[in-house]
């Protein structure tokens, strides 16, 4: 009575066995098809290991973490070339790709990460006040980093403002070419009643700001308010605009930086402009002159308006004669270019940044010729020691300006 129970108990056991067999076998047939990853992670500045530094194989779902010592191993990845992604808190995030990987063997990765700064919030330090954090100081200030206006501007560097800061309204004077920016700075007293102080490198600007070279700036600062009287004098009632330029500082040891620009742009003619071409005089029968009430030729003095048109005032009839075309005789299209050339250096001694820039712009005007500026700027510093230092700012700028009051005025 029992033999038929045990056989049919034992048959299901021996099919369990026997697929346990085979998925044992084929799991390790494509374990020995695949290979695996490892290597170590450490800070590409100090050499130290990298812990818990997230690893993942890009289109599948492998990946692993950093031990204590940095090092990783990703298994059971399949033959063929991936890209490893590397993420931690602290650490600029990358991508390696061309990680290839061999049926049954180990493919060495060693990683390294470079470390991300942290933007905290700015140190104020005025002759007012202690260093603060921006946000609590009393004084309002707003600033442009270098980092937030990576497009250069034509003409004055002071445009890079628009747009940027809070309350800072910036508008070319004129289109006389080598004009300088009207600025408006609104504080709570006033909304702008005059022209800010523009100081740089601490020295207040003696020319215009169309003498700033916008690749040359590093830095801008705003203080609005009656506040800015207060640290630079009356001259500043109306605010102060502190520019800071480039020393090459900001720089890796050891690495020298060149950077090029050349611009170049030409003025055109109003497109869709059209002149004048039909009016509500009376003309001839033939069409080549004007006429009177008798249909007789008169000159333009003595013509009428055609009859029957009085009221209507159609200009339906086209002008005799060749048309003068007062636009061309005021217009003249000009070109306009700017070239810098700019170099920077730093070293555990010594930084310097030297610009070299040459700005030209023709007027628009017949016998005009615009505005030019040769520029030469040099920013060096020198440790000697860790408690001595020298620095040294030099600037030269040659402006020609042809006014179009037909005055001249060379720089």
């Amino acid at each position: 009575m029992c033999s038929p129970y045990v056989r049919w108990v034992r048959q299901p056991l021996r099919v369990a066995a026997l697929t346990t067999f085979l998925a044992a076998i084929g799991a390790s047939g494509l374990l020995a098809q695949a290979g695996q990853i490892t290597g170590t992670v450490t800070n590409a500045d100090t050499g130290e290991p990298v812990v818990a530094a997230q690893i993942s194989v890009v289109g599948t779902t492998l990946g692993i973490t950093t031990g204590g010592n940095g090092s990783y191993t990703i298994a059971g990845v399949p033959a063929g070339t991936y890209t490893l992604q590397i993420q931690r808190i602290g650490y600029l995030e990358f991508q390696q790709p061309g990680v290839t990987v061999t049926a049954g063997q180990a493919t060495v990765q060693n990683l390294t990460m470079a470390v991300q700064p942290l933007q905290l919030n700015a140190i104020v330090a005025t002759g007012l006040i202690d260093p603060v954090e921006g946000v609590r100081s009393p004084i309002t200030i707003g600033r442009l980093d270098r980092q937030n206006m990576p497009v250069p501007v034509a003409g004055s560097a002071i445009q890079n403002l628009q747009g940027q800061i809070a309350g800072v309204t910036i508008a070319r004077g004129s289109g006389e070419p080598g004009a300088a920016a009207a600025i408006q700075l609104r504080s709570p007293t006033s909304i702008g009643a005059g022209t800010p102080l523009i100081v740089v490198d601490g020295v207040i600007l003696g020319g215009t700001s169309a003498d700033l070279e916008s690749m040359d700036i590093l830095s801008i600062e705003v203080v609005k308010g009656a506040a800015a009287a207060s640290l630079y004098g009356s001259r500043a009632a109306n605010g102060v605009i502190a520019i800071t330029t480039n020393r090459g500082s900001g720089l890796a040891f050891g690495t020298t930086q060149m950077t090029a620009r050349s611009e170049f742009g030409w003025q055109s003619a109003i497109e869709g402009l059209r002149l004048p071409t039909h009016h509500f005089y009376a003309l001839t029968a033939d069409g080549m002159s004007y006429a009177d009430a008798d249909g007789n030729a008169v000159g333009r003095g003595d013509r009428i308006q055609e009859t029957g048109n009085q009221f209507r005032l159609f200009m339906d009839n086209p002008y005799p004669g060749p048309i003068y075309d007062n636009i061309n005789e005021v217009w003249n299209p000009g070109s306009q270019q700017q070239h810098t050339v700019n170099l920077a250096q730093n070293t555990t001694d010594t930084n310097f940044f030297l610009s070299l820039n040459r700005n030209v712009q023709q007027g628009a005007l017949p016998n005009n010729d615009g505005y030019s500026r040769n520029s030469f700027r040099i920013n060096l510093d020198h440790r000697f020691l860790n408690s001595l230092s020298l620095g040294i700012s030099a600037f030269h700028a040659r402006t020609y300006s042809d006014d179009v009051n037909g005055s001249l005025n060379g720089l």
